[in-house]
């Protein structure tokens, strides 16, 4: 067995990357004669840039080199690899020990919840050994129930009875260096298969159509590139598809008749709409009932929605609402009526509305009200992220006091209507945990599928009568090999920022028995190095292992707190299931996630200015992550400033960069 050691391994100096003081960046207009392409204002906005430009120095503007070729960089990141191998080469052992476990954590032979569409089941499956996802499919028969009952956990047992095989990505992939599926979207008639590939990783991508009664490719063109996304129309002879620009930037939409469709490249499809703009991004997406395709235009701050009626072979697209600045707005559609989701008037989050079917709706839209309240009015409370539509029911997902959330809406038969008959908050034991909708092909159901887990639960699949929402069927929980949930506890809690009023939302995960001990010590919690998984075999009851900790405790080297952070751009970290996390639990390290500002855990005002994390405010990211860390240590008492690790990548980089290099000194 390994033991641990004190001696401290030899490393090398740290490189140090070169400076040009006399490097600058402009912020603003260009200066005469600045041949440099720079960044600007979308023509739709009524700001204006710095004139005249602010120089920025930037001394180590050297590095930014789009090509990944420049030689001078790539040997400064090789002296970062050395200099982090040389320092980091004592725990090659661990790595390797806890790279097996994180892996021994995860079920490879697995499959997602079949979830019904016309005479089917759909579903998706992956295989130990085997990289890519394989897409199922299954006739819907008598004989089945669910939880499934069937399947006898091998790769080679199908998941239901009847199981085809619709699209093997394992087998798309061969011969390929890369590969990353784009969209997999099924005909109306379930008799063709559209999907789209990237083979390279510029998120460029290839299409096909499929027959899938014969397994063959009908229609493939080598040389049109798309962005990925597809979109079938009203039959199985429209595809809806979106042509990129030179900055891989989807700014066209096409309509191809697959029985006409001939030339190469996509010559002879039609053009439906172009987006010059280049800080808007183009989307389509199709109603749940099928009846409209959907063409976005979006940016950060505005969107602007097209629609065309598919059941109408003469009709063009219309615009739902033009864009305004800074008016983010969705759509969905049930029963003639738009219900649209945007935060128009200011609003800190978006409200609900609904409004008649129509093009340049824009005053025609009505808050959605239960009686006299309306639901979600844009308020700072409660934010709504996305609506999803059904025949005698609205579902609602969003955010409440920092937690997921998802509401039901029922309509009634009045269709027409704009208020609601019941309006009812899904709930759940936990008081942390992650929620969102599942998979839904249907319109005319009333079964409700969410996935839901939490730090200590594993991600399940949940089927919710939205008649009776007490009705419920764990149709899947995903198994964790040797995962014991009675082991480890999570708790959520609140930290108060420096301002004085602001309240972080702190979610943490850890051992039971590690707490206690820290409890009773005082003491910050202890860090196992070693332990090992061990056989329970006890009589009339099935065998398990659990993971026991050694006596042995590390030095005071040892970390005690994982402490990822991010806080950008409204993406939110959730309190969510991880199983690669066991392995640094089991050696008593406490996971903590502060949900600071720049995400969007507490609305889009989270997010926002003026009190929020985006622009001239981006230092409260900073700041939150620091008060959190001071808390960890001063107040909780369950680290130790020479103890304390954290983690950001991508933009949780910067923030990891920032407090350690600058923002607060005394965190060095």
């Amino acid at each position: 067995m390994a033991t641990s050691s004190t001696t401290t391994p030899a490393v090398m100096s740290p490189p140090v990357a070169q400076r040009e003081e006399d490097r600058v960046v402009y912020a603003g207009v260009a200066p005469k004669g600045w041949d440099v392409k720079l960044p600007r204002q979308s023509a739709t906005s009524d700001e204006a840039l710095l004139d005249p430009p602010v120089a920025i120095p930037d001394p180590y503007g050297w590095m930014r080199d789009e090509s990944r070729k420049q030689q001078a960089v790539l040997d400064h990141l090789n002296a970062e690899n050395d200099y982090t191998t040389s320092l980091t080469q004592h725990l090659e052992s661990l790595r390797g020990t806890l790279y097996e476990e994180m892996v021994a954590s995860i079920q490879e032979t697995d499959y997602q919840t079949p979830r019904p569409q016309g005479n089917y089941y759909y579903y998706t499956r992956t295989v130990k050994g085997e990289s890519y996802t394989i897409y199922c499919r299954a006739p819907k028969t008598d004989d089945i129930s669910f939880p499934v009952q069937t399947w006898d956990g091998t790769q080679e047992s199908p998941i239901l009875p009847g199981e085809q095989v619709i699209l093997n990505v394992n087998e798309l992939a061969q011969g390929q260096k890369y590969c990353s599926m784009g969209s997999v979207k099924r005909s109306p008639s379930q008799k063709l298969l559209a999907y789209s590939a990237d083979y390279t990783g510029g998120e460029t991508c290839l299409f096909y159509v499929k027959d899938l009664d014969t397994n063959k490719v009908l229609h493939h063109d080598p040389k049109l590139e798309i962005s990925g996304s597809l979109a079938w129309g009203a039959d199985d002879s429209t595809l809806f598809y979106l042509k990129l620009d030179a900055a891989h930037r989807p700014y066209q939409v096409y309509k191809r008749n697959l029985a006409t469709s001939t030339a190469e490249n996509g010559a002879d499809d039609q053009l439906l709409l172009e987006e010059l703009d280049d800080l808007y991004w183009m989307g389509i997406y199709k109603s749940l009932d099928g009846r409209y395709l959907f063409v976005e235009a979006s940016s950060k701050e505005t969107s602007e929605i097209h629609f065309l009626d598919l059941h109408d072979p003469n009709a063009t697209l219309q615009c739902i609402a033009p864009r305004r600045p800074k008016v983010l707005y969705e759509v969905s559609h049930r029963e003639g009526q738009w219900w649209i989701s945007s935060n128009v008037g200011n609003l800190p989050n978006m409200a609900l509305f609904v409004t008649p079917a129509v093009a340049d709706s824009a005053s025609q839209w009505t808050l959605v009200q239960q009686g006299d309240t309306p639901l979600f009015p844009g308020s700072y409370q409660r934010s709504l992220d996305h609506v999803t539509c059904f025949a005698k029911h609205v579902v609602a997902s969003g955010r409440e006091g920092g937690i997921p959330r998802v509401w039901v809406l029922s309509m009634g038969d009045d269709t027409a209507a704009t208020s609601v008959q019941d309006f009812q908050r899904l709930t759940f034991a936990e008081d942390a945990y992650d929620v969102g909708l599942g998979g839904h092909y249907e319109y005319e159901t009333t079964q409700l599928v969410v996935g839901y887990d939490s730090m200590v639960t594993p991600q399940q699949s949940i089927e919710i009568d939205m008649t009776d929402l007490t009705q419920r069927v764990v149709l899947k929980e995903k198994a964790v090999p040797g995962y014991d949930s009675s082991l480890y506890a999570t708790e959520r809690t609140t930290v108060t920022a420096r301002d004085g009023t602001t309240e972080i939302p702190v979610t943490l995960v850890y051992r039971k028995d590690v707490m206690e001990q820290h409890v009773a010590s005082g003491e910050p919690v202890p860090t196992h190095l070693y332990g090992a998984y061990v056989w329970d075999d006890l009589p009339n009851e099935p065998r398990k292992r659990h993971f026991a900790l050694e006596t042995h405790i590390l030095d005071h080297m040892a970390s005690t707190i994982m402490f990822p952070g991010y806080g950008s751009y409204g993406a939110c970290m959730e309190a969510d299931f991880r199983a690669t996390r066991l392995a640094l639990l089991n050696r008593g390290i406490v996971y903590v996630i502060a949900h600071i500002r720049g995400g969007g855990e507490m609305g889009r005002q989270w997010y926002e200015e003026p009190n929020g994390a985006k622009y001239l405010c981006k230092k409260n990211t900073f700041n939150d992550f620091v008060d959190v860390a001071r808390w960890l240590v001063d107040d909780r008492k369950l680290t130790a400033p020479e103890v304390f690790s954290c983690e950001g990548r991508s933009a949780g980089g910067l923030l990891i960069g920032g407090t350690l290099c600058g923002v607060e000194p005394d965190c060095r």
